[in-house]
């Protein structure tokens, strides 16, 4: 049996009356980049999210590879990752220049294992990527004092988790950056892109 695990077909199916029109309107348009349509994406999703801004892009590597960027994230620095991420996270540290640091993670949450992040911590570090696996916050609390603690920028990686809180909070509110995926594998999909 075949199992087609990235198809829209369904979903598709129960709102094609929903979408028609407004797909229709934008294709017609021709405003599907940087158009109206966009800019009221983003300012929904900010609205969503219970933050100042969003920027939609290409994709979520891309909203990853910008966010390191914005953080002045380059060639020498050091990045804190956990492994169990998808391979955007980790390429968009390496299109920097920076080098991706390896912290395991806590087998009970497939969350970093906060526990071993000083210990990963050198001269070169200069930021830390957090992703809310599966939904389910990072401890939060203590990634704040650490970033705190030693001057690190905070990257939260928010495509597992859109619509996850911690203390009543959204996830991807808590650290300097936030990206998002909408890629069909996730919470929202435009097809394609990120935030």
């Amino acid at each position: 049996m075949k199992v087609d695990v990235f198809s829209l077909k369904k979903q598709y199916e129960d709102i094609r009356g929903e979408i028609k029109g407004p797909m229709e309107k934008v294709m017609i348009s021709g405003g599907f980049i940087l158009g109206e349509d966009v800019k009221l994406f983003e300012q929904e999703f900010s609205d969503y999210c219970g933050v100042k801004h969003g920027v939609g892009v290409n994709s979520g590597t891309d909203a990853l590879f910008l966010a390191c960027l914005a953080c002045g994230i380059g060639k020498g620095d050091e990045v804190i990752v956990m492994p169990y991420t998808y391979i955007a996270t980790t390429l968009a540290i390496s299109m920097t220049g920076a080098r991706p640091v390896f912290v395991d993670i806590d087998e009970k949450t497939y969350n970093i294992d906060v526990s071993k992040i000083e210990k990963a911590i050198t001269k070169k570090t200069k930021a830390i990527f957090t992703a809310h696996t599966l939904g389910n916050p990072v401890n939060i609390d203590v990634i704040r004092k650490i970033v705190k603690k030693h001057n690190l920028w905070w990257i939260e990686d928010n495509c597992d988790s859109l619509g996850s809180k911690y203390k009543g909070k959204y996830t991807g509110t808590f650290g300097d950056i936030s990206t998002c995926s909408f890629f069909p594998a996730h919470h929202i999909t435009t097809g394609e892109g990120g935030a």
